[in-house]
């Protein structure tokens, strides 16, 4: 990593937790379980896609074949560059490429987007936060249209000046790099 830290970036383990029936849950829950039981709370499914991951730019990967966006970030586009010639888009795909390697990564999927692809929180082996990485080396912005998640990411990338925050430097926010550059 450069200068940005992803210290508090990385994934939680999933906990579970039990509860005693009798003091959480409904009547005939405590009926059916004595107190001496406890009745696990389980999360419903969320839908996981795990595998060796090859990139296509900074904010989208493909496992098994499958393309899926990060969730809660918007990385410059592969050919996007800014104000000073520095060409960003590239830049956040070589990184996105040495945060993967090798390693496994596992996807949690959030929702999908406009084209059916699966929308994920998406971690390496070590447990980085793939988004959380792209977001506080300066390389991609936080998505507030769909998530605050990255907020505090992006205000310490704009703080150490890194990358697309670079004192001088103007890059355009990549949604409106789309919208003028149509893809054909």
């Amino acid at each position: 990593m450069t200068k940005g830290s992803l210290t508090g970036y990385l994934l939680p383990p999933v906990l579970f937790v039990g509860l005693a029936a009798s003091s959480c849950l409904g009547s005939a829950a405590a009926n059916s379980q004595t107190a001496n039981h406890p009745v696990p709370i389980q999360r419903a499914p969320v839908p996981t896609i795990r595998g060796h991951a090859t990139v296509v730019d900074g904010d989208t990967i493909k496992i098994a074949g499958q393309r899926i966006r990060l969730y809660g970030i918007d990385a410059l586009e592969q050919a996007q560059s800014c104000s000073d010639g520095w060409m960003g888009g590239e830049y956040a795909t070589t990184f996105m490429q040495r945060l993967i390697g090798t390693q496994t990564i596992d996807c949690l999927v959030r929702e999908t987007d406009q084209y059916q692809r699966p929308v994920a929180v998406c971690s390496n082996e070590v447990g980085i936060d793939l988004g959380a990485a792209m977001v506080v080396e300066g390389l991609a912005m936080a998505d507030t249209y769909s998530s605050t998640t990255y907020v505090a990411a992006e205000r310490q990338a704009r703080t150490a000046g890194i990358n697309i925050w670079k004192p001088g430097r103007r890059c355009q926010p990549p949604w409106r790099w789309r919208k003028e550059h149509p893809t054909k």
